[in-house]
């Protein structure tokens, strides 16, 4: 974690927010990664509503020590919505475009505790993200959202034998067949400009190619 702070005090990059105040702080080496961000001109916020007070600028958004809980441990449910759509405001100050990515980490952790609960908790909170993110895609021409996973985790499966899954979840069975990660296909969703780029079985790590050549790199 001390070695990913540095990387990102050294990255550059425009808009940050998460947890991990105590990996910039609290160092074993004893430097102040927040006193050089704030060299470097970045905006230090300790929370979400500091974050929500800069208007422009680059910021670092360090909202708790350590790393957030998850839903189930009370973790706000408007959280990750509000923070993708704070940093898509700040981004959108710049005139070249913007590149934004945003984690729903918590959906592995559940997969590996092979807790439904805990996968759907963190699915459902995932997806008020990438509602924030298709609204800004449709006040945007020319964006492209891309909804995608590393991996699989847990191997999760439904062996229901109701038909009508639009019926409440508790009578659905859910059944894990490991703690770790799979070799299981995830799928790749795209909305918006050269969407149809993704529209095919690839390598998870033939997106970053596909991206960088519609931003022109």
């Amino acid at each position: 974690m001390d070695e990913i702070a540095a990387d990102i005090v050294a990255s550059g990059v425009d808009v940050f927010i998460g947890g991990g105040r105590n990996y910039f702080e609290k160092r074993e080496d004893g430097r102040n990664l927040s006193d050089s961000l704030r060299d470097k001109g970045y905006a230090v916020a300790y929370s979400l509503d500091e974050v929500k007070a800069t208007r422009q600028g680059k910021v670092a958004g360090m909202v708790i020590d350590t790393k957030l809980p998850s839903i189930l441990n009370g973790r706000d449910t408007s959280y990750l919505a509000s923070a993708t759509s704070e940093a898509l405001r700040l981004l959108d100050n710049n005139t070249k475009g913007l590149f934004l990515m945003v984690e729903g980490s918590y959906i592995d952790s559940g997969g590996h505790a092979n807790n439904a609960d805990y996968v759907i908790s963190e699915t459902l909170d995932f997806d008020r993200s990438v509602r924030v993110a298709f609204d800004f895609a449709d006040r945007n021409p020319g964006t492209l959202v891309i909804v995608t996973a590393d991996h699989e985790t847990g191997g999760l499966t439904i062996p229901s034998g109701n038909e009508d899954f639009l019926l409440s979840d508790k009578g659905i069975k859910f059944l894990f067949s490991t703690g770790a990660h799979t070799g299981v296909r995830v799928p790749v969703f795209a909305y918006g400009t050269g969407a149809q780029n993704f529209s095919t079985v690839m390598d998870n790590t033939d997106l970053p190619g596909k991206i960088e050549e519609l931003m022109g790199f």
